[in-house]
């Protein structure tokens, strides 16, 4: 495909293969045509950029993401609307994400697994000084670039602190992230903090390792449930020769009170490089094994977490309390296993790398500790909290896995069985999921009398609301069937009169409701059955018509041309007014920028500013004749212009213009745009003087003696 064929956004991203696709975006590369760069372009699939929740969601990607500006963040540079959908515009990472490298290559060393953490841990220490909290860290989230480096990426549904909930985005209570890697407080609905998002990198660590996460399930419900109340295999059970002291961290970051894990993600890190320089670490496996209370520096003093990193913070170390005499032997710490000559290396693509356990899942080895013994009251807790997370184990589920109460997921509905059903009861069915009935009169022997009898699609296909099902029927003899007129872009009240016309009982049309800023309020978009299709008169009729957004979100326009900016604002439903501003940055006929600014949430219908750019301003070169060259250079330079020294001109020895300014170009009084270079050629006399020539006359007298 050539260059000219490729879709340009906003006339400066070239789109050139897609690289990803996600749950609601796909990824392409593309070439930065203004910087001449590559970068990853997430573009918003149509269906959801109708939604104003999903995209407020994009837009707070791109803007969380971009206050990040971290070397083990995926930068987002631009974000905007191109069409009828929007687009961010980040950093491209070549590579790989985790969980292409965990399905191609297997598990990696615990040291390798260290290293990652290292960079994710740094990645989140900024963001969370930074006061965002990710809530989603997970493999496919963590790119690896070729050249070793690790990047977190995606933002989508990363939280401000103590933030309320999501500003009309989720309601109280609601889920979000993964349930193989969120955390138990966030399954329970609960705030996350940053210790959420370092339980997630624990499961991370633990996958990378292990070859699979420590919870699995048949849903997100039973994943959720036992994040919440079951305890992980040891990791030391599914890899023998995993190093004590990285078993000790991994496990510190699962426990399941926040307040028992590391309490920041710069403590995290200074653990992780102890480990990788062969130093004790703060954080070691809890004795009895249960994963409750605090974390210990070593087996005889019990010192959680944030107490160790005090005392490291304050440049002291955390030591060995003295043993009460009697007290029992205390075990001995499990040695280390050697550290590997090389650190982690960047994983290149379809590099085979060894898998550090068989795969499978082993069993739970006989003398495994048991759980801790639970008092009455604790029990009667435990199964009322219980009975509740049952209670809401379908709504959970279908947050989670982000489905509807239908079991499809949000946005997209399972296509009924209608074949059987008469044509009144088919509509009915298919208008409650929300797709449209596309009805046919097809006479077929042995069919009952307006009885559908083929469907398209087929029962049980997943398809997004608002799709068509093409149900075909036997009409009863004598049916009167009328050809559906064509009735997109006419009004509504027009297209109801125009079907009343043709005999349509008109109290069977349904409308349905179509946000766009495309086209006017009112108007048909599109229409079920379709134009020129023969139906009974009385048949179900959908219109989905158009209305406009209350709100819609400013797209980005800059270094565009007023004319096609204009043409793009005025589609969203905005009345422009043109503003010209000098910019000396900006060339001349390009948007500098719109008021209110790109990305925000503006009325539809309103009036907004387009400030266009005049250019730079031009400056009128100053007569430079007869100044020494530093005073030129200091008139230019107060001016913005620059001054490049040309060829002397020869000058005779002594003359009073050696030094100074003979010629320049431009010249004197023509206009210049700032930054413009001004070539001054300096007079330079001879450094020989003239030589003087003496003449000298010689008089001879001569005297004349008279005889005598």
């Amino acid at each position: 495909m050539s260059s000219t064929q490729r879709p340009v956004l906003n006339d400066r991203y070239e789109l050139e293969q897609r690289i990803g696709r996600g749950g609601m975006a796909d990824v392409f590369l593309a070439r930065d045509l203004l910087l001449d760069r590559p970068v990853a372009i997430k573009v918003l699939f149509p269906e959801f950029a109708a939604d104003p929740a999903f995209v407020e969601r994009f837009r707070r990607e791109a803007q969380s993401a971009a206050n990040l500006n971290h070397p083990n963040i995926v930068g987002v540079y631009d974000w905007g609307r191109y069409g009828s959908t929007y687009f961010i515009a980040m950093e491209f990472v070549a590579g790989r994400t985790l969980a292409e490298v965990l399905r191609g290559n297997g598990p990696i060393t615990p040291q390798q697994a260290n290293d990652v953490a290292i960079e994710v841990a740094s990645a989140l220490a900024f963001a969370h000084r930074n006061g965002v909290v990710h809530r989603d860290i997970k493999p496919a989230n963590i790119l690896v670039g070729h050249d070793g480096r690790v990047k977190v990426a995606d933002f989508g549904i990363a939280r401000a602190m103590n933030s309320a909930t999501e500003q009309d985005l989720t309601q109280a209570g609601s889920v979000m992230g993964t349930a193989t890697y969120f955390s138990p407080e966030q399954a329970q609905g609960a705030q996350p903090d940053p210790r959420s998002d370092l339980y997630s990198l624990g499961i991370v660590m633990y996958e990378l390792t292990a070859g699979r996460p420590p919870f699995l399930g048949d849903n997100p419900v039973a994943i959720a449930y036992k994040q919440v109340h079951n305890e992980p295999q040891r990791l030391s059970e599914l890899v023998p020769d995993v190093p004590a002291d990285f078993e000790a961290i991994v496990h510190t970051l699962l426990l399941k009170n926040p307040d028992d894990r590391y309490p920041t993600a710069d403590v995290l890190r200074e653990d992780l490089r102890r480990f990788k320089d062969g130093q004790p670490v703060i954080a070691q496996n809890s004795p009895a094994g249960n994963g409750n209370g605090p974390t210990v520096v070593n087996p005889a003093a019990p010192v959680g977490p944030a107490a160790a990193a005090s005392a490291v913070a304050l440049g002291g170390s955390v030591a060995p309390r003295p043993m009460p005499s009697g007290a029992p032997p205390q075990p001995e710490p499990r040695p280390r296993a050697p550290r590997p000559a090389s650190p982690f290396e960047p994983i290149p693509a379809g590099a085979n790398v060894p898998p550090t356990v068989s795969q499978g899942y082993a069993p739970p080895q006989p003398g495994f500790p048991p759980p801790r013994r639970r008092s009455g009251g604790v029990i009667i807790v435990a199964l009322f909290l219980l009975a509740l997370f049952v209670a809401g184990g379908v709504v959970l589920y279908n947050v989670l896995s982000n489905r509807d109460a239908g079991g499809a997921p949000v946005g997209q509905a399972t296509v009924p069985e209608v074949r059987g059903r008469t044509l009144e009861d088919a509509q009915k069915a298919l208008l409650e999921l929300k797709l449209i009935p596309d009805v046919r009169a097809v006479p077929k022997d042995g069919v009952g009398d307006d009885i559908v009898y083929d469907q398209d699609p087929t029962p049980d296909q997943v398809v997004d609301e608002g799709s068509k099902v093409t149900i075909t029927y036997n009409p009863a003899p004598g049916t009167q069937l009328i050809k559906m007129p064509d009735l997109t872009n006419m009004l509504y009240d027009d297209a109801v009169r125009t079907l009343k016309k043709l005999g349509f009982d008109t109290k069977n049309i349904t409308q349905q409701k179509k946000e766009t800023a495309a086209v006017p309020e009112n108007t048909v978009m599109d229409q079920a059955p379709l134009k020129g299709q023969e139906v009974p008169s009385n048949s179900e009729i959908i219109l989905a018509i158009a209305t406009h957004p209350t709100k819609v979100v400013m797209p980005n326009v800059s270094g565009q041309d007023p004319a096609t900016a204009t043409k793009s604002l005025e589609a969203l439903g905005f009345k422009v007014t043109r503003i010209d501003e000098q910019n000396d940055t900006v060339p001349a006929n390009r948007v500098i920028r719109t008021e209110p600014l790109n990305g925000s949430s503006v009325n539809y219908g309103a009036s907004i500013s387009l400030v266009v750019s005049t250019g730079p301003q031009s400056v009128t070169v100053p007569n430079l004749n007869g100044m020494t060259e530093n005073q030129a250079r200091q008139a230019l330079q107060d001016l913005n212009l620059k001054t490049k020294v040309g060829d002397p001109v020869p000058l005779p020895y002594g003359n009073a213009q050696d030094g100074k300014v003979m010629l320049q170009s431009p010249i004197a009084g023509s206009t210049a745009l700032p930054g413009a270079t001004i070539t001054i050629r300096l007079g330079q006399a001879s450094t020989i003087a003239p030589t003087t020539t003496t003449t000298s006359t010689t008089t001879t007298t001569t005297t004349t003696i008279a005889p005598n």
